[in-house]
């Protein structure tokens, strides 16, 4: 009896050991593994971050210089994608590069400003006469521009005394509407 008495404390203690064991597992480590893998990819995270902006830094030593390149590109930008349409103004750069190029506007034809993806967008339609290599002037100039403009679609036709008659349909944007 002292024998079935000392197997079954020993099976008792071993049963508890077991269940310990299990509820130690399931209960402290495995959380702890979860959280020690998720710092650890915290830590790759943040070297991969480190090593950017090393490299990022390292591409850039004179900051100076490239935040003049920085402030350039901006106003470079805001200069193709002005804030507000100025539709007068650009009607007012296409008599110039009407003159430049020796080209005649003989009409413009603007559409409403919609709103096109975050931008703004105006759409017109552009009629011109001159000669062939005038045209292209005109044209060369108008992607030569201040701002942005859009040629999406084109098209002539030779007239009478050899003029070559134009409509090109046009879209200026801004970054603000009307």
């Amino acid at each position: 009896m002292f024998l079935y008495r000392r197997k079954y404390v020993f099976c008792l203690f071993c049963a508890l050991l077991l269940g310990a064991v299990a509820v130690f597992h399931q209960f402290v480590f495995l959380p702890q593994r979860e959280a020690l893998a998720e710092k650890e990819q915290q830590t790759v995270d943040m070297e991969h971050q480190i090593r950017a902006t090393k490299a990022f830094l390292a591409q850039r030593e004179d900051l100076a210089s490239w935040g003049k390149e920085l402030a350039a590109r901006r106003a470079r930008n805001e200069r193709l994608l002005p804030r507000a349409m100025g539709t007068s103004a650009f009607f007012g750069d296409l008599e110039v590069w009407a003159a430049q190029s020796q080209v005649r506007v003989t009409g413009v034809k603007p559409q409403e400003i919609v709103a096109d993806g975050g931008l703004f967008r105006q759409r017109m339609e552009v009629s011109l006469e001159g000669d062939y290599f005038q045209i292209l002037d005109f044209l060369f100039l108008l992607e030569q521009g201040r701002r942005f403009v859009a040629v999406e679609r084109l098209s002539g036709d030779v007239g009478e005394a050899g003029t070559f008659a134009c409509r090109a349909g046009l879209s200026i944007y801004a970054s603000k509407g009307p």
